[in-house]
């Protein structure tokens, strides 16, 4: 399982992405790196949770919150940041 940190930010033309890194990382560090808004935060937990249906699919906990940024987790923030770590499909 692997744990850490993550900010959602938002841009007009990109729309919500997750800029994830490690826990002993303060959020507001990461936070002045980029010029976007951030519109949540807070720590994430990664697990393998393969299906029969799909043998790729992981499973994203994200919760707490970013007391330096004074932000929250939201309930979809943990499957922005599944679809960025889900391998995509060519078909």
């Amino acid at each position: 399982m692997g744990r850490g940190k993550y900010i959602i930010f938002k841009t007009p033309s990109m729309g919500e992405f997750p800029i994830l890194f490690p826990s002993f990382v303060d959020h507001v560090s990461i936070g002045e790196m980029f010029g976007y808004k951030a519109v949540s935060a807070g720590m994430f937990e990664i697990g393998a949770k393969p299906t029969e249906e799909d043998s790729m699919d992981i499973s994203v906990w994200a919760g707490d919150k970013s007391e330096t940024l004074k932000l929250e987790s939201r309930k979809e923030d943990a499957e922005i940041i599944k679809k960025l770590l889900r391998p995509k499909v060519i078909y």
